[in-house]
């Protein structure tokens, strides 16, 4: 009987011990996934930088190449700086090319289609790009980009269609080039507030902080 209660003993333990190192592989692959798409809108807003500090402006949304055919300010942004951009705008764990990444483009935003704007000339706290779950839009192309004026006017976790990220929150970049992970809490009214010029200017980021999601949170 001693020896089946400690063979039993032994089992329950091996089971703990793997369901244990089970729960750390799922929380690691995540941290891991969550870190890498962190770290690729940062090198993101550091290549716009890069470009606006050149160009003096940052490139239009959209712009007609000389076949006719639109292409993003993505595909603009890698053909600047002679396809050193990568593909940081993809998530490299899926089969498909979609942009992971768009902008916040429209009237008054940092992408407009008629004028050329500078990061110079835009507040710190205004929020210009976004992570987008499931754009269904391949990056080099124009229509993945939420126009302020059309966009899903809440935190679209459900379809991936509008502004989402995952269960937990959704990246978001700033002109300064911070990357923030908000909790898909956040109202849409506060987080849009950041989208434009006029409403950015001279708003505070302390009415996101009880949103924002530490890298360490889980």
């Amino acid at each position: 009987m001693k020896v089946r209660v400690q063979t039993l003993l032994t089992c329950v333990t091996a089971l703990a011990i793997a369901g244990s190192l089970a729960w750390l592989i799922v929380v690691s692959s995540y941290d891991a996934r969550r870190n890498d798409a962190r770290n690729r809108l940062k090198q993101i807003m550091h290549e716009l930088r890069i470009y606006d500090g050149i160009a003096n402006h940052l490139p239009r949304f959209a712009e007609l190449q000389e076949d006719g055919s639109a292409k993003s300010w993505r595909y603009d942004l890698w053909r600047f700086l002679d396809h050193r951009a990568g593909y940081n705008f993809v998530d490299e764990s899926t089969s498909d090319f979609n942009t992971q990444f768009v902008a916040i483009v429209g009237p008054d935003t940092a992408f407009q289609q008629n004028s050329r704007i500078s990061l110079k000339t835009l507040p710190d706290n205004m929020i210009i790009v976004v992570e987008v779950h499931d754009s269904q839009h391949h990056w080099e192309e124009p229509g993945a980009d939420l126009n302020i004026d059309h966009m899903p006017q809440y935190i679209d976790t459900r379809n991936g269609k509008g502004i989402s990220g995952d269960s937990k929150g959704v990246l978001v970049a700033f002109v300064t080039g911070e990357v923030w992970m908000l909790s898909n809490d956040v109202p849409f009214s506060t987080l849009s507030a950041f989208f434009t010029v006029s409403s950015a200017k001279g708003r505070s980021r302390d009415a996101l902080l009880p949103y924002r999601l530490l890298p360490e949170a889980r």
